[in-house]
This record gives C-alpha cells, structure tokens and sequence, in this order.
C-alpha cells in the first residue's frame, strides 16, 4: 500500500513534467501506470482496511485511467492539468483522514 502511495507521488510528478512539456503521450503512458491493473493486495490487509479508504482507493487507481482516457482523447493542457488536480485532491483527503502505523508481527 505505501508503495502505491509513492508510485502515484511520483508518477504525479512525471505527468506534472509531461504536462509542462505538451508531452500527451508520456502523460497517457503515466498514468496508465497507476491505474486500475490486475494486482490484488493480501486479502488480510484488504480485511483491515475500512470501505471508505478502500472505495477512495480504487477510486483514485480509476481517475488515473480516466486521465489517460480524457488526454488520449486530445484534452488540452488545462483540462488535463484540472483532472490532475481533482485526483490530488483524493490523495490530500485520503492523508488528512487516515494513518496507516504498522503492526510488529
């Protein structure tokens, strides 16, 4: 899970660089990375985790895809940058409401 977290740090960091380049393509390839795949987590951590963090989750996983959808469509830079901005806003809700401190096993 903080993988996750770090990839779509820096995958929002890569598509910020794209954006500020007209790079289309490398914002589309970005995001495509981060968004819904096939990888399941541990069923035990899925187990902890409340529906409201896991619905904010996939939700954000979803927007990255919408994002590659809304560029390879040919959306303009501020669009896509409006798009940027309204999965940001998922990320800095989701922080604001939730700490994730690790169990010793």
């Amino acid at each position: 899970m903080l993988g996750d977290m770090r990839r779509f740090l820096a995958l929002v960091q890569i598509i910020t660089v794209a954006l500020g380049n007209d790079d289309m393509h490398g914002i589309i390839e970005a995001a495509k990375i981060v968004g819904m795949r096939d990888e399941n987590p541990p069923p035990a951590l899925i187990a902890k985790l409340p529906l409201e963090f896991k619905t904010m989750g996939m939700g954000t996983h979803t927007a990255f895809d919408d994002l590659a959808k809304l560029t390879r469509k040919g959306a303009d830079a501020q669009k896509v940058a409006a798009a940027l901005g309204e999965i940001m806003t998922n990320c800095v809700t989701c922080h604001a409401a939730y700490k994730i401190e690790i169990e010793d096993e």
